[in-house]
């Protein structure tokens, strides 16, 4: 189920530059949204933060993955044009 917020990065056509990085933030959209409908006692409970803790950190991975694996892309395509 996409939504608008996860639209983009989640449920985009695997042709983006980095496909690992994608499925990366996309396993932590849908985590983030587990989280929302799971049951805790009391939402700052220890668990909850430790689960949404995490679920941020795999975010984080996720989007630096991509973003190095794009601006890698981006400069072996400028080094291509340069040596033309």
């Amino acid at each position: 189920a996409c939504t608008p917020f996860t639209l983009y990065l989640a449920c985009a056509p695997d042709r983006f530059p980095d496909n690992a990085g994608i499925a990366s933030v996309r396993g932590a959209l849908q985590r983030m949204d587990d989280l929302q409908n799971r049951q805790y006692v009391g939402r700052l409970s220890h668990q909850y933060i430790q689960d949404a803790n995490d679920v941020l950190q795999s975010l984080d991975h996720g989007m630096q993955v991509y973003s190095y694996r794009s601006a890698y892309r981006s400069q072996r395509a400028l080094a291509w044009a340069a040596g033309r």
